[in-house]
């Protein structure tokens, strides 16, 4: 990674802190902590402040038992326990459909003394219909992944 992305990068988190709400900061960094500058840069702060946004809800509501797959806007948003292969797994899923990732994020968090992986992919635009067959695309891939994890 580039000193430019790293630079492109503190400057927008430093905007994106200022923002959100004082609950969410430490989770905003942690959420795009990883992310090149140039990716975050095609986005504005709002739509930044509404993925942490995303995010805090998503992982106040989630519970290890069952996986959160939720679109809102042109944003997917996966949290499932952590386990391995969920991010090329569901990066296939989309592949499959013909769709661009514009901006991809997959912190893991820490929740009850378990990791939680949050996987946030960023569209440019989603329709109605495209939102709806990716969502239970990914519902699926996430059955399969967390049942051959299990196995």
């Amino acid at each position: 990674m580039s000193l430019f992305s790293d630079k492109t990068r503190s400057a927008i988190l430093r905007k994106l802190v200022k923002q959100v709400p004082d609950e969410q900061i430490d989770l905003a960094k942690n959420l795009f902590a990883n992310a090149p500058g140039a990716d975050l840069e095609a986005f504005d702060i709002d739509t930044l402040v509404q993925g942490a946004d995303m995010a805090s809800k998503g992982l106040a509501a989630f519970t290890l038992k069952k996986p959160l797959v939720k679109i809102e806007g042109p944003c997917l948003q996966i949290i499932n326990r952590d386990v391995p292969f969920i991010l090329d797994s569901v990066l296939d899923e989309i592949n499959q459909r013909g769709l661009m990732a514009d901006l991809v994020l997959h912190p893991v968090f820490e929740k009850n003394d378990e990791k939680v992986s949050l996987v946030q992919i960023h569209f440019n635009a989603l329709s109605s219909d495209q939102a709806k067959a990716l969502k239970q695309g990914v519902v699926e891939t996430i059955k399969d992944v967390n049942s051959v994890v299990n196995e």
